[in-house]
């Protein structure tokens, strides 16, 4: 054997204190990883053009009425309702399938301008 038995009769016990505090810790963990499970579940994931809407850009060429964004790092294709200069923050409403591609349309916003 590896290892000696104790002698029967002098097992070894937990404290009644130490079990309750495991129990304890251990149930809050449980609850805590449930509620973000709940969380990240009653959310749909939006991903690719679906997610773009409501966001910000920025014009790269002036949209007369089409021109470019830049909108996380990308270039797109986007068309405004009326001239807008280059510079200037945009909100992109929706993305539309054109026979040319993809193409983001966008209103002004006045919100200052910052990277995106």
């Amino acid at each position: 054997m590896l290892f000696t038995p104790p002698a029967l009769g002098s097992a070894r016990s937990v404290s009644f204190a130490v079990g309750v505090a495991v129990c304890v810790g251990l149930g809050l963990m449980y609850l805590y990883v449930r509620r973000a499970i709940a969380r990240s579940v009653r959310f749909a994931p939006l991903t690719g053009v679906e997610s773009m809407a409501g966001r910000d850009a920025v014009v790269v060429t002036p949209l007369r009425p089409a021109g470019t964004i830049r909108y996380q790092g990308e270039f797109w294709r986007a068309a405004a309702g009326r001239p807008i200069e280059q510079g200037v923050r945009v909100r992109i409403i929706r993305v539309e399938r054109q026979p040319e591609g993809l193409t983001v349309i966008v209103e002004e916003t006045s919100s200052p301008l910052s990277e995106t």
